[in-house]
């Protein structure tokens, strides 16, 4: 799946892509066979959604978490280890992240004064990330930011919270499917 280079390309794939929209639902109707092709184009289109909007939500939550000096790397940590310390390991299975890219967000979180190192009562040298009474209060604050986050995501748009619980029950299944051919 490449994306188109130019504007140009980027509008016909974009013409074709919502000309298609009412076709493949008539495909997804009971009766109708689908076919590998039809599963294979549609999640096609799924991911590049995914993609679109993870970097509208990257770049937003940028632009709203800089007043705490926090970017979304760091937010999503802190949101991990929001109700118990955990190793750094177990914070990057989590996120679905290599333990390096999480331990330098931890080591900046620590720097920052948001995130501490404890002891381990497990693992001798794997130490525990926690949140520090200003961490705390960070994620108070960010809080608030994820409320005017989900305003501007949802808004208007007509989902409602069965909708959005629907679509990360089907995003989990998926990821969770993709988890288990891992190793194949």
């Amino acid at each position: 799946m490449s994306a188109p280079r130019d504007g140009h390309a980027r509008h016909r794939q974009k013409r074709l892509t919502e000309s298609q929209a009412p076709v493949e639902a008539e495909k997804s109707r009971p009766g109708v066979r689908q076919t590998s092709t039809d599963v294979a184009s549609a999640f096609q289109r799924l991911v590049g959604e995914i993609f679109r909007l993870n970097g509208q939500l990257l770049a937003t939550a940028e632009k709203l978490s800089h007043v705490l000096d926090l970017g979304p790397a760091r937010w999503q940590t802190m949101a991990v280890i929001r109700d118990e310390p955990l190793p750094v390991s177990r914070i990057a299975r989590q996120l679905g992240l290599r333990r390096q890219s999480v331990q330098y967000n931890v080591d900046r979180l620590v720097a920052q004064g948001l995130a501490e190192l404890t002891p381990n009562p497990h693992h001798r040298r794997a130490r525990l990330v926690g949140l520090t009474t200003a961490g705390r209060a960070a994620m108070f604050r960010l809080a608030d930011l994820q409320l005017v986050l989900a305003r501007r995501f949802v808004g208007n748009s007509g989902l409602t919270t069965a909708a959005l619980t629907r679509m990360a029950t089907d995003l989990r299944r998926m990821r969770l499917e993709a988890e288990s051919h891992k190793d194949s």
